[in-house]
């Protein structure tokens, strides 16, 4: 428990509690992919690799975070239809020529919902409500992506 217990040097992380030791989790880099096609944007979150490298077995694993659940919410990432990747569609705009709207954003069906707590050292405890089926899972760092790039602390439950 030697690092996480120290307060004020604290950077953004992300824990796995695998038994009473503390995992850190690394986040992946992931490219926003956006295709504008007749005013309407798509735009997905694209990771290499069909699988999340880092494995969990517990259904409902126990994580540890500096992030709060708007910062970095959990999500299902969808493994790519024919190449090597796992990805998330996100927000969806309309294009209008004279002004119009785009949302960006997790849609609110690819959120995983969770129990989160906040201990003594400020850390959120984050847990799914409901054991997680067998998939490819992440924490998506909401305000990264705004270079086209950003940060995904993925994994995957087996």
């Amino acid at each position: 428990e030697g690092r996480v217990a120290h307060k004020g040097s604290v950077a953004n992380m992300i824990y796995q509690l695998v038994g009473d030791k503390y995992v850190e989790m690394f986040a992946t880099s992931a490219n926003l992919e956006t295709n504008m096609a007749f005013f309407q944007s798509k735009s997905e979150v694209v990771l290499e690799g069909r699988k999340a490298r880092y494995r969990i077995k517990e259904k409902q694993p126990v994580f540890l975070s500096t992030y709060s659940s708007t910062d970095a919410p959990l999500v299902k990432l969808k493994p790519g239809d024919s190449n090597d990747d796992r990805n998330l569609k996100i927000g969806s705009g309309a294009f209008m020529p004279f002004g119009g709207t785009q949302k960006m954003g997790v849609r609110n069906e690819d959120k995983i919902a969770i129990n989160i707590e906040r201990d003594a050292r400020g850390f959120y405890k984050v847990t799914p409500a409901s054991p997680l089926p067998p998939g490819e899972y992440g924490f998506i760092l909401a305000t990264g992506f705004g270079a086209g790039s950003g940060k995904i602390y993925d994994f995957g439950v087996d």
